[in-house]
């Protein structure tokens, strides 16, 4: 049993910890928000999940949306650390490995912007 917090846009919050509580005794406590006890919690790599009837289920727009994210950021940070490689090329002639330029190219076309 887990228990969640449901946002206003239906997205669904897994509450991990809640002290040496029941989780009825925790829903209890804290009846202000709107907290509920379900089964089961899908498995999500980026913890994705919203309300759908009475089941928490995988928000597959979010989680495809926040997978692109962390892509974005990841080739973004690549093209940063070899930014040298262009900036050398500009200043003094020195011409950039083949396998930076390759990797750079790949990096540039992975980024997808919303």
């Amino acid at each position: 049993m887990s228990i969640i917090k449901v946002l206003s846009d239906n997205t669904v919050v897994v509450l991990k910890e809640i002290g040496n509580n029941t989780e009825a005794e925790f829903i209890a406590k804290n009846s202000s928000l709107d907290l509920r006890i379900v089964s089961t919690i899908p498995a999500t790599e980026y913890g994705c999940l919203k309300l759908d009837g009475n089941s928490v289920v995988l928000d597959t727009d979010a989680e495809t949306a926040a997978k692109q994210e962390a892509t974005n950021a990841d080739n973004r940070a690549y093209l940063k650390e070899t930014d040298w490689y262009a900036i050398r090329k500009s200043e003094v002639g020195t011409a950039i490995p083949s396998d930076i330029l390759t990797a750079r190219a790949a990096a540039r076309v992975a980024i997808v912007e919303a």
